[in-house]
């Protein structure tokens, strides 16, 4: 049966995605993220949540940037194959938890999958669970983060309902002492 053979399939298919998941080279890591949504497609959402989402949260702390940011874009795709409910409780929260994170590389891949995830999940999503982890990080001792946090408002914005808070946040980041801050904020304050 159908059910047998993806079983067989998955068991030894699964192994070898994991060993090359973890590959030392970049380029082997990449070529595996970029199979990610094929995989989950054909293996459904609970294969996924148990086999593959610690795959995709571990890349997301890779110490490569192009692994982080190739899968903030896979986190997209996953959310537009398994829907904003699927995004909203189980990888969201997993993402959002590397706000936390010591190492600003880390905090600023949470602003990119932010930036990604904003494009394909609702209004309720933004300003429940986006919208506050980016107002936030805007208090980060790391300028990068908080310049990158201008840039991430900028696309929530036309899915915030009440402007005031970002507006609020975005008026302080303007007389951040960090001059790319200050550019970043007085850009996204001309949308508000």
């Amino acid at each position: 049966s159908n059910a047998e053979y993806m079983g067989t399939l998955s068991r030894n298919l699964l192994p070898a995605v994991v060993k090359l998941a973890e590959d030392k080279q970049w380029r082997v890591r990449l070529a595996i993220i970029n199979e990610i949504p094929i995989l989950a497609s054909q293996f459904g959402v609970s294969f996924f949540d148990e086999q593959l989402m610690e795959l995709c949260m571990n890349w997301l702390s890779d110490k490569v940037y192009e692994i982080r940011l190739a899968t903030t874009e896979i986190l997209k795709r996953l959310t537009e194959l398994f829907g904003v409910e699927w995004a909203r409780s189980k990888l969201i929260p997993k993402v959002l938890q590397l706000t936390a994170n010591r190492n600003y590389l880390y905090r600023m891949t949470v602003l990119f999958a932010i930036k990604q995830m904003a494009t394909v999940v609702n209004r309720d999503i933004v300003q429940q669970q986006l919208l506050p982890a980016v107002l936030k990080l805007a208090n980060d001792p790391v300028p990068n983060i908080r310049f990158n946090c201008c840039k991430t408002l900028e696309v929530l914005l036309p899915n915030v309902t009440d402007s005031t808070p970002v507006k609020a946040t975005l008026t302080k980041l303007h007389d951040d002492p960090d001059v790319d801050v200050r550019f970043f904020a007085g850009q996204a304050l001309t949308l508000c």
